[in-house]
């Protein structure tokens, strides 16, 4: 059992230095932001099963997503001015064997901190996704009729209702990532290029197309949309949409792979697998608009994630 939280005591040893508060620190997303605030900010991030990394002056925090009484206490002691939530639980098929785990992650957590960021006048910036189902094969806009067709859609779609409920300054970005991580290996990126470096087949689907997005874009969009204060759910998505299938040709280009290692497939081919969407591709329209420009090319941020792995790898010699 968790302690019970009391608020009134520890808004006497509040604090008020903290800018940022970035929960999911040490994930593929967190890590990232992290890295990047704490250059030029005052950071503190939290981390749970995977240890913290020594980068800039990061004031880390170990803390379990679902113990909803610890995480009011941290947000009551350093009053910070942002938050940015990346926990989740994204594994679609973990959360179908453990929907209370989902529920407790990616609609009881988003909905607590639309309460206490509210209370405390924090602004609130909430990682969403594309993961969800729709009568449209077009690029969804946000106002868009959207539904979960399994336990990570249906949760996370019930983390975003509860803060728009409860929190109107809030800041939901719906979107679908990728970069290649050193730190990281469970990523799609990483799962791509290092299976076609070993020269191993691999099977990308024609039938499911996304809009991803390099972490690099998220970052500077996210930036940009938290200066302005900007509040509802944002798109922010590449302008493409594109199959798997595609962007796994796309990423053997740029990465110099051999495109024969690639198998065009479809996911009714994967049996026992979690039933998904197949058109998850964002409309990210309201996103240009707010920043007055169009996002650069799917392309070239592919080519900006391969150069960073060039890079890293001459570095190693």
């Amino acid at each position: 059992m968790y302690s019970v939280f009391d608020k009134n005591e520890f808004l006497r040893f509040s604090s008020t230095k903290t800018d940022f508060l970035v929960l999911g620190g040490t994930g593929l997303l967190g890590s990232e932001f992290v890295n990047e605030l704490s250059k030029s900010h005052s950071v503190a991030a939290t981390f749970h099963e995977v240890q913290p990394f020594k980068v800039g002056r990061v004031n880390w925090h170990k803390l379990n997503g679902i113990d909803l009484v610890s995480i009011n206490e941290l947000i009551y002691l350093l009053r910070p001015k942002v938050i940015i939530n990346c926990i989740a639980l994204t594994d679609v098929d973990k959360c179908e064997l453990y929907p209370k785990l989902a529920a407790d992650l990616n609609h009881l957590l988003p909905q607590t901190l639309a309460k206490i960021c509210s209370e405390l006048g924090i602004y609130l910036i909430h990682i969403s996704t594309d993961h969800y189902d729709s009568s449209l094969r077009i690029p969804r806009k946000e106002q868009d009729v959207v539904f979960g067709i399994n336990q990570y859609g249906i949760t996370k779609m019930q983390g975003e209702n509860s803060i728009l409920d409860l929190n109107v300054s809030a800041l939901i970005l719906r979107t679908n990532f990728f970069s290649y991580s050193l730190l990281r290996s469970n990523s799609f990126l990483n799962w791509i290029v290092n299976n076609l470096e070993k020269d191993q087949m691999i099977k990308g689907f024609t039938d499911i197309e996304f809009s991803p997005i390099s972490i690099a874009e998220l970052i500077s969009c996210t930036f940009a949309l938290q200066e302005m204060r900007i509040s509802g759910i944002v798109n922010v998505s590449s302008n493409k949409s594109i199959s798997k299938y595609d962007f796994i040709s796309l990423v053997a280009k740029a990465f110099n792979f051999e495109a024969n290692l690639i198998e065009p497939s479809v996911s009714d081919e994967v049996k026992g697998r979690v039933r998904r969407p197949t058109y998850m591709s964002l409309d990210n329209e309201r996103l240009s608009s707010i920043m007055h420009r169009k996002m650069i090319s799917l392309d070239s941020m592919i080519d900006q994630v391969s150069d960073g792995y060039f890079n890293r790898r001459s570095n190693k010699k």
